[in-house]
């Protein structure tokens, strides 16, 4: 048997595939009568959650290019953010690419994939050219992006010709590009945070106090996006609070539109829960088990775990 993918040898697999038959066949509980208690905890819990949905307040979704608002059987969609916004992402990206590109070279010699991706990339660098003035109206931004771009396309040329790159030259084109990466990136937020903004103050006006009071922001993103999210920022300040938490949700890993309003039910339903058995509503967002894990693991005795005398193998 081939292993489909070359990093994992094919015992691994097959082992792999012999522990899922396995798990399947055997049952996770004593018996049946266990398991339809826990199902039921499942179907109650989450019918529990819709209704803790359904009863709630405004909710905003800082999702994709625009704020979306739901409010009393409405779904209102916000301004769609300026392309700008994309585009200034995308060159700020770019030297990001071309360093993923050519890093490799640093060990290895340019084979002819390698020069066949450089190469291909070189020419969608080269279509930006004419893009660029498309894209930006004031000469002052266009030169500044063009300057990047050529400061990427003499790296990609070098490493093309000579099929190697050094760290020292990486470094170099890192140092040289680093202005750009920034002064693209701090437009960019501009550019976010007043298109929320904008909207925001249109809904922030339409709505009574008493729905204010109730609004539930949801700001779904990546798990490396958390710390520091421009959008948990904003929306902090437009709740008065620091980061997320309370009615600011950051749904991670959730980019569809059902999840994340799931996870909203699930902080709702689970803060009940923490208040009512105990005296804490936020217990549920930390493993029930765990404290009582941190009692039993100090019981435990784990110097078999730790580095053997003399560095010898025992048999």
């Amino acid at each position: 048997m081939q292993s489909p993918h070359p990093k994992i040898p094919c015992v691994c697999l097959a082992l792999l595939c012999g522990l899922g038959q396995a798990v399947a066949q055997q049952s996770r509980y004593s018996t049946t009568e266990f398991e339809a208690i826990n199902n039921a905890f499942r179907e109650h819990y989450a019918s529990a959650r819709l209704r803790e949905v359904a009863a709630a307040g405004p909710i905003i979704l800082a999702t994709g290019d625009r704020l979306l608002l739901l409010h009393q059987d409405r779904r209102q969609e916000g301004s769609q953010v300026h392309t700008n916004y994309h585009d200034l992402k995308t060159l700020a990206h770019l030297p990001l690419t071309v360093f993923c590109l050519t890093k490799s070279l640093v060990e290895d010699p340019a084979d002819e994939s390698m020069q066949r991706r450089m190469q291909s990339f070189a020419e969608s660098m080269s279509a930006l050219d004419d893009a660029l003035s498309v894209a930006f109206t004031e000469p002052k931004q266009v030169e500044a992006q063009r300057r990047l771009l050529e400061k990427c396309r003499a790296l990609l040329t070098r490493a093309m010709a000579s099929g190697r790159v050094t760290s020292e030259v990486l470094d170099e084109f890192a140092e040289a590009v680093r202005p750009a990466i920034i002064a693209n990136a701090r437009q960019a937020v501009r550019l976010r945070i007043d298109n929320y903004q904008q909207q925001m103050l249109i809904w922030r006006g339409e709505m009574a106090e008493t729905d204010w009071e109730r609004l539930s922001i949801i700001v779904p993103g990546a798990s490396l996006s958390r710390a520091n999210s421009l959008a948990v920022s904003y929306f902090g300040k437009v709740l008065e609070q620091s980061g997320e938490g309370g009615r600011l949700i950051y749904a991670e890993s959730r980019s569809d539109e059902e999840q994340a309003i799931e996870l909203l039910g699930t902080h709702l339903l689970d803060a009940q829960i923490g208040e009512v058995f105990f005296d804490d509503v936020s217990r549920m967002k930390r493993d029930l088990l765990g404290p009582h894990a941190n009692v039993y693991l100090d019981s435990l005795d784990f110097d078999a775990f730790r580095p053997r005398s003399g560095g010898a193998d025992r048999k």
